[in-house]
């Protein structure tokens, strides 16, 4: 089975790249749309954590250039073979003005050197989950309220 290496995913939002980066950097903001629990320490080299009910995942921030791109590694919650080495994948946000609001581009990638028991699952769960996430992201913003049990 040949992998995929990276899931993108694009949408286009009606808020600014100024409003739409605090939405995905600010813990009061990402508990809205991406989870019920963040933790984010803003800087190259900080921590960053997410929590889905009783799934925790931490990371490392590698970019934060604002409004433009924000980048981090995560491990992927999956039952790893040796859990001292969880998977990780790198998660980069790209904003682009677009008239009066933002383009989005979310890219994970680093699946191909993922195991093929670990790839099996955090490829497709993670393929439908940004998909998710984005849609609920978008209604977020736009004032809707988002069911987090999704």
């Amino acid at each position: 089975m040949k992998k995929k290496d990276e899931i993108v995913r694009t949408v286009e939002i009606a808020a600014s790249p100024e409003h739409i980066w605090n939405c995905i950097t600010q813990p009061d903001h990402l508990v809205r749309w991406f989870g019920d629990r963040a933790e984010v320490d803003l800087r190259v080299g900080g921590a960053i954590l997410f929590g889905w009910e009783d799934i925790v995942t931490e990371g490392e921030i590698v970019t934060v250039e604002p409004p433009r791109e924000f980048a981090f590694r995560w491990e992927n919650n999956i039952d790893a073979p040796d859990p001292a080495q969880p998977p990780i994948t790198l998660v980069t946000y790209r904003l682009e003005p677009m008239g009066q609001g933002t383009r989005l581009t979310v890219v994970e990638s680093g699946f191909a050197a993922l195991s093929d028991a670990a790839y099996g699952q955090a490829y497709p769960q993670n393929e439908s989950g940004w998909r998710v996430e984005l849609e609920e992201l978008v209604a977020y913003v736009a004032g809707q309220e988002v069911n987090l049990t999704s």
